[in-house]
């Protein structure tokens, strides 16, 4: 299940796959692997990079340019959704594009919505600080070879103390979300998927936190910090008399 982030606006969607990724685009985790507490939000960050032996750079041209919006034409589905719908048809026109984002549940043991986990996942979208940097666009991307990106995919939020171990993420795709219409003037919807994190879904990819248990003072630790701030008053008022 991918569920999709497009510009501004977080929306579900079952996306219609174009045939291939762009050419020496790859997508990691900046951060793959990290200790936290229980109660710790856990920031997502991606690097989008782009080959230095690249064919040619990343152009998207923006949502008022015309099919195929500067990207190879192989990358661009021929078919699309009916709007809330798996039903496909042919696109007869395209009249819409911007850069997007999703989340793929696949292998995913963090978000309560995936698979039971026990954190909340907030999109980069849904975020008031304009200072972080966010994913290209969302309505035109140049990325030349040799060039990267540096963003902020989304947060972790725990909703409670979370319990220790080993939690797991794999799959933020990078698209491009295209609208249209079919020979009828209905509409269709469809993406083009430019990267993913972590297509095959496996650990030498994945995005992990460990959470480990808070730990407190011991009984005897707490009794020589008393013990210290008693003598620095003793000898505050030695000072004073």
């Amino acid at each position: 299940m991918l569920r999709r982030a497009l510009a501004l606006l977080a929306l579900l969607a079952a996306p219609a796959a174009a045939p291939a990724q762009f050419p020496g685009l790859s997508m990691v985790f900046t951060d793959p692997t990290g200790v936290v507490g229980p109660n710790d939000a856990i920031e997502i960050r991606v690097r989008l990079a782009l080959d230095a032996g690249a064919p040619g750079p990343l152009t998207f041209l923006g949502y008022d340019a015309p099919a195929p919006f500067g990207l190879p034409a192989s990358l661009i589905p021929s078919d699309g959704y009916y709007w809330l719908s798996n039903v496909t048809a042919p696109f007869a026109r395209y009249t819409f594009s911007a850069t997007g984002l999703a989340y793929g549940c696949v292998g995913d043991s963090f978000w309560s919505a995936c698979s039971g986990g026990p954190y909340a996942f907030v999109w980069w979208t849904d975020r008031t600080d304009s200072t972080r940097p966010v994913v290209p666009g969302p309505y035109a991307v140049t990325l030349l070879p040799g060039e990267s990106v540096d963003y902020l995919f989304g947060t972790y939020t725990p909703s409670a103390p979370v319990a220790p171990g080993t939690y797991r993420f794999t799959d933020a795709p990078f698209l491009i979300s295209i609208m249209g219409e079919d020979a009828a003037g209905a509409r269709l919807d469809a993406t083009a998927t430019l990267g993913r994190t972590c297509p095959t879904n496996d650990d030498a990819c994945a995005f992990t936190r460990t959470v480990v248990a808070t730990t407190t003072p011991e009984p005897a630790s707490l009794a020589l910090l008393g013990s210290g701030v008693a003598a620095l008053a003793w000898a505050a008022r030695r000072r004073l008399a």
